[in-house]
């Protein structure tokens, strides 16, 4: 689960955690101050070890992969915005046409 907070929020508590570390604070100790699972305290120096600042800066969530390539959102944005009477409904709702039985 991801924690609460910005992306930029979540840096900085990784840097407090760094900073903590470098004044001999323990890792359990700090995961304490910051209220974190020990064990983040440990991966996020790990990471700060191995590749310095870089390893615990804020990275974007990627999210779900688009259904639709970048052109055609821009088209169905399009024709949403012109509204339904331009797409050939009777009014301007947004509705599936009925079936006959």
């Amino acid at each position: 689960m991801r924690p609460k907070g910005s992306a930029s929020e979540l840096e900085r508590r990784r840097q407090r955690a760094i900073a903590l570390l470098d004044k001999d604070h323990a890792p359990v100790d700090v995961a304490r101050m910051l209220g974190v699972d020990r064990r983040s305290v440990r991966r996020w120096k790990a990471a700060h070890r191995k590749r310095g600042a870089k390893g615990i800066e804020a990275r974007p969530t990627p999210g779900r992969p688009r259904k639709l390539e970048r052109r055609q959102g821009t088209r169905l944005e399009r024709l949403l915005l012109k509204g339904a009477r331009a797409a050939g409904y009777e009014s301007d709702l947004w509705t599936c046409r009925t079936s006959s039985p």
